[in-house]
């Protein structure tokens, strides 16, 4: 058997806020790719040890009820729990539209770039 690879690419993802964050950090985004489209998020932050990560903050799908889990570290890595990260990360590094939304709206000071070195 003849294995094919197919090129993936990193997702286009557009995000806004919904419902901008208060004051305890959790608001509402929509993330859309052209993959899936508009889906809603509750975007929360969470505690860290700011020995580990720098922020983190917790995406929860308001369709499904599935939470993933995104972090920026102090040596400025990426994180997340989804299984496009995990996969991605492993063979194609690239980041997920959670580490992308991050970055765009959630950290907007902070780049996010396409390289092994930025997903831990």
């Amino acid at each position: 058997m003849i294995r094919v690879k197919r090129k993936v690419i990193p997702p286009t993802v557009s995000c806004r806020w919904q419902t901008p964050p208060d004051e305890s950090g959790r608001g509402v985004i929509e993330l859309t790719t052209q993959r899936v489209g508009p889906t809603l998020y509750i975007v929360q932050r969470i505690p860290t040890d700011p020995t580990v990560a720098v922020q983190a903050v917790t995406f929860t799908n308001q369709s499904n009820g599935e939470k993933y889990h995104v972090a920026r570290t102090v040596e400025g890595h990426w994180s997340c729990t989804c299984a496009a990260f995990t996969f991605q990360h492993e063979h194609l590094r690239h980041a997920c539209k959670h580490c992308t939304a991050a970055a765009a709206i959630v950290w907007p000071k902070r780049e996010l770039k396409y390289v092994e070195d930025t997903c831990i």
